[in-house]
């Protein structure tokens, strides 16, 4: 379904104001009177909110225009290249693995991601009982998580070709280009953060690496020769960075340095998305990708409250 630009644009602002701002609102909500911050309830609120700051609008919107699923690049019909999504998570999944035994040092949970770290129990805070609650709910935050990222993206994705001026070019130039800056913004943030700030400088090449490996594979998966519309890439790319941004702190308070530094990360992770979504002609190829950066707690996800 195509839209007029002007309704493509309401879209795309709405949207954004949803997840860049959204975040202030949640965080008033949590400290409400009566609102549970804590245990079983707590994390249900929590959920609630992350799918309210993410996939919740994009949904609606598409559902009053009437274009559920194209809305989302999910239109029925596109055949998902399983080769294709398998090595687009592949380096994520390595990352989590290398993560999870360096941080836990245990297998179960590095295996296992968030839901893992419920069940081997957490010496930090004293307690080494497995939490069967506690992993069913990470498990359903997961799920939450990727589906919210899949249709913010997706619906940026579709919604930013349409809301701007159809300006194409190559899908390598593009890829390449924006994917080299991601990944030097993301070593020289996130080294002055380890230099500075005290952040762990093995968890920061971790992830850029990861990174670096996610775009080389979709540049592999991008056919010769082929263009793209850059709006449908920089549109999802920049609100991405800016949500990572203003949920550190914004330019003037918080964290700075974790914002522009987590925002590269996530930027780039979008703009393999966009870009292979594109070619392949459904985000859907996008789903074990977000489903490992949600399955392991990295700073690759499109998300700005993942916690990175």
């Amino acid at each position: 379904m195509y839209l007029p630009a002007d309704e493509a644009r309401s879209d795309v602002i709405l949207t954004g104001a949803a997840t860049v701002f959204g975040g202030v609102l949640l965080s008033l909500l949590l400290s409400a009177p009566g609102v549970p911050t804590s245990g079983a309830g707590g994390d249900l609120v929590l959920m609630v909110g992350w799918f309210a700051l993410s996939g919740l609008v994009p949904l609606l919107l598409a559902r009053y225009r009437d274009d559920v699923p194209g809305a989302f690049g999910l239109a029925a019909g596109h055949r998902i290249d399983a080769t294709a999504a398998a090595s687009l998570a592949a380096p994520v999944i390595v990352l989590g693995l290398l993560r999870g035994l360096l941080i836990d040092g245990n297998v179960v949970a590095a295996v296992l991601g968030r839901p893992g770290r419920s069940l081997v129990g957490s010496p930090v805070v004293g307690s080494t009982e497995p939490d069967v609650l506690g992993a069913i709910l990470a498990l359903v935050g997961v799920v939450v998580l990727t589906v919210g990222a899949l249709l913010l993206v997706g619906f940026l994705v579709v919604r930013g070709r349409d809301a701007f001026r159809a300006d194409e070019g190559s899908s390598t130039e593009v890829l390449r280009t924006f994917g080299a800056g991601a990944a030097g913004a993301a070593l020289l943030f996130g080294g002055l953060r380890a230099l500075f700030g005290g952040a762990s400088f093995t968890t920061l090449v971790l992830n850029v690496v990861a990174l670096v490996a996610v775009l080389l594979v979709a540049d592999r998966l991008v056919p010769p020769g082929a263009v793209i519309a850059r709006s449908a890439v920089l549109t999802p790319v920049v609100l991405v960075v800016v949500a990572h941004v203003f949920a550190a702190g914004g330019i003037f308070r918080g964290e700075l340095l974790l914002g522009l530094s987590s925002g590269a990360l996530a930027g780039g992770t979008t703009l393999a998305i966009a870009v292979v979504g594109q070619h392949r002609r459904t985000t859907a190829v996008a789903l074990p990708l977000l489903l490992a950066v949600h399955w392991w707690p990295t700073c690759l996800s499109p998300l700005p409250f993942t916690g990175c």
